[in-house]
């Protein structure tokens, strides 16, 4: 009986092995870029809450003094602000809200030890920001919170607290994350989300919204400048 020899080949080992290889440098390649592609939107999610921020400030801005008011004058809007105690808080919103720092809505803690260990229960950290709890426990500052997707933060401050923990709203490791565990850090003053008056002009009726200190802004991990508009701040990169 005959048989019938055929041609095929098996792969060689040193064949194999060079698949192997070229497999390994594409998912180095590969992979790191897909988490970097995801890392990028949750980053663009996080930005949106300032915008979010922004829409409704100057919504309720523009309520309060009406289509033809003057809006150096709608000081209303800063009724029960709590900013500079009995001491005039309206003015001196408005003072803050011309000012390079502008004024805080809250602080974020990102780079302390205790909120690394708190987020691995899914907790962040928050402390108040430049107006006393009555500010945010009616009015401007409670009604722009509530609306950004911060109604949690907004009611611990108005119900006294400095300083709460809660499950974030942000998403990406820039917000969340120590620096150790590949996160940005910055001190107390850059922490916080701001507000303040474009160009530091009131009759813009146009607010900024940034996530930084005074005058400076926050760059995520994977590029993303977290403020509504930059124009002449600096820009604060991961250190």
């Amino acid at each position: 009986m005959e048989f019938l020899q055929s041609d095929k080949k098996g792969f060689s080992l040193i064949e194999i092995m060079v698949v192997i290889v070229i497999m390994g440098i594409l998912a180095a390649v590969a992979v790191p870029n897909l988490f970097g592609a995801v890392e990028k939107t949750k980053e663009r999610a996080d930005l949106q809450y300032l915008f979010y921020i922004k829409k409704s400030f100057e919504r309720h801005y523009a309520e309060e003094i009406g289509t033809g008011g003057n809006a150096t004058t709608g000081q209303e809007m800063f009724k029960a602000s709590g900013i500079g105690g009995q001491n005039e808080p309206d003015a001196i919103a408005e003072t803050y809200l011309k000012q390079k720092r502008g004024i805080i809505l809250v602080q974020i803690q990102i780079n302390k030890g205790l909120s690394t260990q708190r987020n691995d229960y899914g907790y962040q950290g928050y402390k108040i920001g430049t107006p006393t709890n009555e500010g945010y426990k009616n009015g401007l500052y409670r009604d722009v919170l509530n609306e950004a997707g911060f109604a949690k933060i907004a009611q611990a401050f108005g119900n006294g607290k400095n300083e709460v923990w809660l499950p974030p709203p942000f998403k990406s490791k820039t917000f969340l994350y120590h620096k150790n565990r590949g996160g940005v850090a910055n001190n107390d003053g850059e922490s916080c989300v701001r507000i303040r008056w474009k160009n530091g002009d009131p009759n813009t009726k146009e607010i900024v919204v940034w996530f930084g200190g005074e005058g400076s802004v926050l760059q995520g991990l994977q590029g993303t400048i977290f403020a509504t508009d930059a124009s002449g701040m600096t820009i604060k990169k991961r250190d």
